[in-house]
């Protein structure tokens, strides 16, 4: 048995030997005193006192509210709306808890912005929000995969709608500078581009975030889950086992970051075309340093844009980012690239791509490193059109496994408006080339270096060009 955020104790998900009936639920959380709950469209309200956490360290939420809705336990829950105003006292080691009775539940819907966060906690005493069913002892446990979704944006969200001007806004904004606070446990579907939860107010405000910890999100049909402003700087972050099916935008995009790990993610564009204009890039980053990608699955943003091209990629890291690390990672299906990075120093290790129009794409002048992954290419009629990897700067790939598929090539080494030759050295590893396709598509002074290297079977160690 597993603690959750306020100590209390919680069963992993998938291990309950039953579910108790609502009456048992119910008579656990009163005591045997008698039951109550609320009518309307909202959740229905499961009434009571949580038991093992004093009232006073924690704020009670339901669909709707009941009682006196002051929160104090569940019987007199706030509502949901009432959330924002909740937060304004929040300190360190405040608690709220939204609760939804497992056994009739209606969403949250939202078109507008729910909560904006304002409050800080401190270092080990965070603001915690958490979402989640309701338990016979009156804390909020994790829902079952296939449980309904708590918030919802518009019921007839589309993906032409998820990235339109109706689309509904971040649910929970982090405004200001805001440090030390645990989201958890929010069940998304229908958000729009603007996410569900989003970092900064406007292009201009310079908000800082520091001490952010993102976990147990699951999120089907959305424009992004995690959106944040140009202006926003985010520090110190941790955003950990989150799922996402169904995605037009990505799941999120971070305009500065540094210091943070993202871990334990399962991304699934499922296939949504946004089309032209609108590219599905899973995580986007546009500067930074110091973060770390781990045990993270991408799959199937494939993007129309235009005659004979397609876009959709897994992790994006543009030219203002350095010393990143995607360890462990799984990319496939991508219409471009799985990882496509122009980060100063990056590692990528122990990772795989397949069925990608590029496995890896590097674009850097730098201390780039490539160590015990395995790239797939896909089957294309033009050898530069798809690969395992291209590399538009320096790499060093060592252990790597080659996959390469007819009319592809094991790497495409193109030719940068910088002037500076792409050159790769691969040392061991194995390279395998199927019938029609080419060890090296390459541009300029393109250099490939191969030290003791298998390709279909012979070690090969010399020096390619194009």
């Amino acid at each position: 048995m597993t603690q959750g955020w306020n100590g209390a104790p919680v069963r992993p998900q998938g291990t309950q030997k039953r579910h108790l009936g609502r009456r048992e639920v119910l008579h656990s959380l009163l005591g045997g005193a008698a039951l109550a709950v609320s009518s309307g469209c909202g959740s229905r309200l499961v009434v009571g006192e949580g038991t093992g956490t004093p009232a006073t360290s924690i704020q009670r939420f339901t669909s709707e509210g009941g009682g006196s809705r002051d929160g104090t336990s569940w019987q007199h829950a706030m509502a949901v709306d009432r959330l924002e105003s909740a937060l304004a006292s929040a300190g360190p080691g405040s608690n709220y808890m939204i609760g939804f009775d497992p056994h009739s539940l209606a969403p949250v819907t939202w078109k507008r912005t729910l909560v904006h966060l304002r409050n800080s906690g401190e270092a080990g005493k965070p603001i915690a929000v958490t979402a989640g069913y309701l338990d016979a002892g009156g804390n909020v446990a994790a829902a079952p995969q296939d449980a309904p979704f708590f918030f919802r944006g518009l019921n007839n969200w589309t993906p032409a709608l998820a990235v339109s001007r109706d689309a509904p806004r971040g649910a929970m904004i982090f405004s200001g500078d805001v440090s030390h606070v645990v989201l958890s446990g929010f069940r998304v579907e229908g958000a729009g581009f603007d996410g569900f939860v989003k970092f900064g107010t406007t292009r201009t405000s310079l908000d800082n975030f520091e001490d952010i910890a993102i976990r147990n999100i699951v999120a089907h049909n959305v424009g992004r889950v995690i959106e944040s402003t140009k202006a926003a700087k985010l520090k110190n972050i941790s955003i950990e086992n989150c799922e996402v099916r169904g995605a037009v935008r990505g799941f999120a995009r971070f305009w500065n970051i540094s210091d943070s790990t993202l871990r334990n993610l399962v991304l699934d564009a499922d296939h949504i075309d946004g089309g032209k204009g609108n590219p599905c890039q899973l995580i986007a980053v546009f500067s930074g340093s110091n973060v770390t990608f781990e045990n993270v699955t991408l799959k199937n943003a494939v993007n129309s844009a235009g005659v004979g091209y397609t876009e959709g990629d897994g992790i994006v890291c543009e030219r203002g980012t350095s010393n990143f690390v995607i360890r462990g990672c799984h990319a496939s299906g991508m219409g471009d690239g799985g990882f496509d990075a122009k980060t100063t120093d990056l590692t990528i290790e122990g990772s795989t791509a397949e069925d990608c129009k590029y496995g890896a794409r590097i674009w850097s002048q730098s201390n780039n490193v490539v160590r015990r992954c395995a790239f797939k290419s896909r089957a294309s009629s033009l050898p530069s059109d798809s690969g395992c990897m291209q590399v538009g700067g320096r790499a060093t790939v060592t252990d790597t496994t080659l996959e390469v598929a007819p009319g592809t090539c094991a790497f495409h080494l193109p030719q940068l408006k910088d002037g500076n030759p792409p050159h790769v050295q691969m040392i061991g590893g194995s390279i395998h080339l199927a019938d029609g396709a080419r060890l090296l598509v390459g541009e300029g002074k393109a250099l490939l270096e191969l030290k003791g290297v298998s390709v279909n079977g012979v070690t090969k160690d010399g020096t390619f060009t194009k």
